[in-house]
């Protein structure tokens, strides 16, 4: 079928009652308070993320999470909101990584979301490389885990990564974006873009009903961000990538010792700007959308 709707997935009653709950989430947030929303609603609501039957419903709860956020506030955001946000940009369905992606980008929108927890920077010295909950050393900032999906095969998780790279670039300003956000993109750059590039329009548009990001040919700044990186990888080097990561990881598993596997096929064992590290953030299945996915992203359902 054309229809990008056509495609239905078995929803239980109990799944039903979880998408009437997020229906009333502004009506149930200000019943309850900030304080009871952050002790009871909160929590049950993040559960919803667990249910693995019923993808729409992850993607509806991101969708609705910043309004939550905004009554429970940024500490109970960047707690315990974040590091399931996170989670989401593992998924194999590439429309939940999209939503997460425009999730965190709204949080960073409504300043709930500090550019430590992005970028692992701190005003003082003493505190950058600490986890700012757990004051773990070994902490990575969300763009530095998160930066290798601008060359994801699908045109969702592209869009979604630029549009909260651009958005982060606004919030720090000039110079925080020259100094700590380049560096983490480095790895993915066709050369280095200024900081008004950094901060300028994407010049691409979602058609939720086509299931396809559009280029805006109208938008003459399109070149200023999308086009400053590396071509995406094809959906074929990217599971040939996968699977190669998933067999090395095995073997070190059964052999500590052993000399890591060469990088697999065409584009990615030929273009030496991506590395292990730059794919090993990404999900160890391939993501999927609902339907037939063509070799640019797109699909048909």
């Amino acid at each position: 079928s054309n229809d990008p709707n056509a495609y239905t997935p078995r929803i239980s009653s109990t799944s039903h009652t979880k998408h009437a709950v997020l229906t009333s989430l502004p009506s149930l947030t200000a019943f309850f308070g900030p304080v009871s929303t952050t002790s009871q609603l909160l929590p049950q609501l993040l559960t919803f993320l667990n249910d693995r039957d019923d993808w729409e419903l992850r993607c509806r709860l991101l969708a609705n999470l910043p309004t939550v956020c905004g009554v429970v506030g940024r500490v109970a955001t960047e707690q315990f909101v974040v590091p399931c946000v996170e989670m989401s940009l593992l998924e194999e369905e590439c429309l939940v990584v999209w939503e997460g992606l425009r999730c965190l980008t709204r949080l960073v929108e409504m300043g709930l979301v500090t550019s430590r927890v992005l970028l692992n920077t701190n005003t003082s010295p003493l505190h950058v490389g600490c986890d700012p909950v757990t004051n773990d050393d070994r902490f990575e900032g969300l763009l530095q885990k998160y930066s290798s999906l601008v060359l994801h095969p699908s045109e969702f998780v592209r869009f979604g990564i630029l549009s909260l790279i651009r958005v982060v670039c606004r919030s720090v300003g000039y110079p925080d974006d020259v100094t700590f956000v380049i560096p983490l993109l480095r790895p993915f750059l066709r050369y280095e873009p200024t900081s008004g590039q950094l901060q300028s329009s994407l010049g691409v548009n979602v058609d939720v009903n086509s299931i396809s990001p559009k280029v805006n040919r109208s938008n003459t700044k399109v070149e200023a961000l999308s086009e400053v990186f590396l071509p995406p990888v094809s959906w074929q080097g990217y599971n040939a990538e996968l699977q190669r990561l998933a067999l090395e990881r095995h073997l070190s598993s059964t052999s500590p010792n052993k000399t890591d596997l060469p990088p697999h096929t065409d584009d990615i064992a030929t273009n030496p700007m991506v590395s292990e590290r730059s794919l090993g953030s990404w999900t160890s299945v391939r993501p999927k959308v609902s339907g037939t996915v063509n070799t640019d992203g797109t699909t048909i359902t």
